[in-house]
């Protein structure tokens, strides 16, 4: 009786039947089984089974666990009996928004540093499913460009200009015979120089900028002082 009731004799003895639940037979069902022997004595035994839809399942995965500041990481999801699906990532990146079932995927774009939580969850006629992941944005690595005029006479005044981009710290070394180093603001700079005499000479100076993860890049430049 119950959400799969059925009746009908079966045979004397050990017996296996099998059972396809079926989404009709949602709920309980319980079955009496009642043995009679030649003479008419009847015994019985009664069991129940509970038939549910199936819960559904998901799956979180990530094109990369490290992203540099400014890329994009993909966050796919997959289910099984599953009618919606979404997502929601918290920390480094806050964004939510739905995703395809059964499989979906969405390009999560970064810019603060640090640890990303991205949870994917499925909801169905059976329940609700989740799964997490996660991944780290770490800063770009720093870029510098130089830009000098090739030579130059004593006495005539020309640009140093220097583009640090994505760098926390900007450093020159120049040896002789200009013979000077030190710190230089990052961003887009122009420094007025005036060429000197004791600067005759080709010097080719270097460049470093550093970014908030202590990695490093560097170029040269070089300049020709004349009489």
């Amino acid at each position: 009786t119950g959400a799969a009731a059925q009746a009908g004799p079966w045979a004397i003895g050990p017996v296996t039947v099998d059972y396809t639940a079926l989404i009709e037979h949602l709920g309980v069902t319980t079955c009496v089984f009642k043995a009679v022997n030649e003479i008419g004595e009847a015994a019985t035994a009664s069991g129940s089974i509970e038939i549910r839809l199936a819960p559904p399942t998901v799956s979180a995965s990530l094109s990369t666990t490290s992203v540099r500041a400014g890329d994009s990481v993909t966050l796919s999801g997959t289910s099984t009996d599953a009618t919606s699906m979404s997502y929601s990532c918290t920390g480094a990146v806050t964004r939510s928004g739905a995703l395809s079932v059964p499989n979906g995927s969405v390009s999560v774009p970064t810019s603060s540093l640090g640890t990303a939580n991205c949870s994917i969850s499925a909801s169905g006629p059976g329940g609700s499913a989740s799964s997490s992941v996660s991944f780290t944005v770490i800063a770009r690595l720093p870029e510098i460009v130089v830009i000098v005029p090739g030579t130059v006479r004593v006495g005539q005044v020309f640009n140093l200009q220097t583009l640090a981009y994505f760098a926390t710290s900007l450093s020159m070394n120049c040896p002789a015979p200009i013979l000077s180093s030190g710190p230089l603001p990052v961003g887009n700079n122009t420094f007025p120089l005036t060429a000197q005499a004791a600067w005759l000479g080709t010097t080719t100076c270097t460049f470093t900028v550093n970014n908030a993860a202590g990695e490093t890049a560097s170029t040269s430049a070089s300049i020709t002082v004349i009489p």
